[in-house]
């Protein structure tokens, strides 16, 4: 907006200063001739056909500057706003020229697909398997559709929401990169919660959700779930049977997006069912 505002006074400036010459070497001119001709009106015998033509020349000399101050004026009047719109069009185009190469030069995260798929529960305390819940998860890739495109995300954060029909928050938490270690077993939170996603379009999953299907109630999932409940049934992330919205933010070094899913459980003998809005 300041670049713009700069265009037009920088263009009406141009615009004054090209009128203010004109006028200043029309006069110029009109001084030089007229002074010549005051000088012969001065000097010529008064009622004689020489001194009528100077007098006439004068008069002359001053009705054609004023005719040509008035038509510069004019003109100018006319063709300033044409300039100034131009000089302002051109600002805009390399605006909107920077704001696209700006926009081209953020990672391109994208949706893969969302899944669902069954793990083992070990035990933290016995090491012993004690449960085989269902999970849910999504998938995201730094894919560039141009070559500007192909740039880093780094320190990306998946930021969830689990809502209700209202859009009303029922549990948020930082969500957990799938691939990475759990810090119940070593993990760390730097690196389970924020990674670096290279520009390739490899997939990385992020864990939503469990549920055991003899279970009504499911469980939001992440770093906390091993810590705090043998079994990973965190009860500060138990949720009913009912339809859910769940947004995941992901939040990073040129990173801020945000996608949309319909989470469905169905009770005692389901599966989760996670289906994408983007």
């Amino acid at each position: 907006m300041k670049n713009l505002e700069a265009s037009t006074e920088r263009a009406w400036k141009d615009t004054t200063d090209w009128l203010v010459n004109h006028i200043l070497t029309s006069l110029l001119a009109f001084i030089l001739t007229g002074g010549g001709t005051m000088l012969a009106i001065l000097y010529i015998p008064p009622n004689t056909s020489i001194h009528k033509a100077a007098i006439y020349g004068f008069l002359g000399g001053v009705l054609g500057w004023l005719l040509l101050f008035t038509l510069t004026y004019l003109i100018q009047l006319i063709l300033a706003p044409q300039k100034q719109r131009d000089e302002a069009r051109k600002e805009t185009e390399k605006l909107i020229n920077k704001l696209d190469g700006i926009k081209n030069s953020r990672p391109n995260m994208v949706l893969v697909k969302t899944e669902k798929l069954p793990s083992k529960i070990i035990n933290i305390k016995t090491g012993e398997i004690s449960g085989e819940p269902w999970f849910v998860r999504v998938q995201f890739a730094n894919d560039p559709l141009s070559p500007l495109q192909a740039v880093e995300a780094s320190n990306v954060v998946g930021h969830i929401d689990i809502c209700g029909k209202d859009r009303k928050p029922l549990l948020r938490m930082i969500g957990r990169w799938s691939e990475t270690t759990e810090i119940a077993f070593g993990g760390q939170p730097m690196e389970t919660e924020q990674i670096v996603i290279p520009p390739n379009g490899r997939p990385y999953p992020m864990d939503i959700a469990m549920k055991y299907q003899e279970d009504e109630e499911f469980y939001g999932y992440n770093n906390d779930n091993p810590r705090l409940a043998p079994d990973w049934r965190d009860n500060n992330k138990k949720l009913t049977v009912g339809d859910y919205l769940v947004i995941v933010r992901l939040r990073g070094n040129n990173v801020d997006k945000e996608f949309l899913f319909d989470l469905t459980n169905k009770g005692k003998g389901e599966d989760l069912e996670l289906k994408s809005r983007n």
